[in-house]
């Protein structure tokens, strides 16, 4: 009598797990190569229910819109060199990413600034001067210069002081003027109000997620945490990365902002005029 083959049965799979867990990698990451999306009878499948959820396919990878990737590595005011962008955004092609670029520029959502002599890529909220506002500065500074230029060449001129602020204030005039409005400096004065209430009295550091609970629901957390970086850029609070690894819920995560090699700034101290 022949034997009997013994019958086998696959392992189920949860599919709306993998894809949960999928999901939280390109969040993270940014991009999930497809040879690391398994199991492999279900990669295509599992492929297009993460473009069905928004992400792209790329040639060799799945990854968040290179769009949505550009605009977080350039939110809160940030300056990243055209040629570092690469290390800012997953899963792209050179040639992808400078039609990614071009697409910004186009749609004004990212600008191209020279900045000494490299280039670096800037959100629209970054204040800049265009070829026209450029222009009129270049007339200003060139007969301030032609002045300076007669006084040191001439022995015994001088110029007044007050002829040299006129001068470099009729200079000034054509930059644009920062937006503040006194609603702005109270929310500004409620953060920093935040940050003293919620110090450690021994380690002198706010924990940020207390921050922006201290702050809630007054405050939208996005609005807080461009607040925390724009304080951070005026030397009035020192932002620092969480010391251990993992201590923190996904939920505290994410309302730190960004830090740099993909850490997460969730602690903050106060650089002057702080509550003592």
């Amino acid at each position: 009598m022949a034997q009997r083959k013994r019958a086998t049965t696959e392992p189920s799979v949860d599919i709306d797990s993998v894809l949960a867990g999928l999901k939280q990698r390109l969040e993270r990451d940014g991009a999930v190569k497809r040879s690391e999306i398994k199991p492999k009878a279900l990669q295509e499948k599992l492929i297009l229910r993460l473009v069905e959820h928004g992400f792209e396919v790329g040639k060799t990878c799945v990854r968040r819109p290179l769009q949505a990737q550009l605009a977080d590595a350039l939110s809160h005011a940030a300056l990243i060199p055209v040629t570092g962008l690469a290390s800012h955004v997953a899963g792209a092609s050179s040639t992808e990413l400078k039609a990614a670029i071009a697409q910004a520029v186009g749609a004004g959502k990212v600008r191209r600034a020279l900045r000494g002599t490299a280039e670096v890529l800037c959100g629209p909220e970054v204040r800049v001067l265009d070829g026209e506002q450029l222009r009129r500065v270049g007339e200003r500074a060139q007969a301030f210069a032609k002045l300076v230029e007669k006084v040191t060449r001439k022995g015994g001129l001088v110029l007044l002081a007050d002829d040299v602020d006129e001068a470099l204030a009729d200079v000034q005039r054509v930059v644009p003027k920062r937006v503040e409005n006194k609603r702005e400096d109270e929310t500004f004065a409620a953060l920093l109000s935040a940050v003293d209430s919620t110090r450690d009295g021994r380690s002198g550091l706010s924990f940020v997620p207390a921050i922006v609970g201290r702050l809630a629901p007054r405050i939208p957390t996005d609005q807080v945490i461009q607040m925390l970086v724009s304080a951070a850029a005026r030397e009035l609070l020192e932002l620092r990365p969480e010391g251990g690894i993992g201590r923190l819920s996904e939920a505290e995560l994410s309302v730190c902002p960004p830090g740099p090699h993909g850490t997460k700034l969730s602690w903050a101290r106060r650089l002057g005029g702080g509550a003592t």
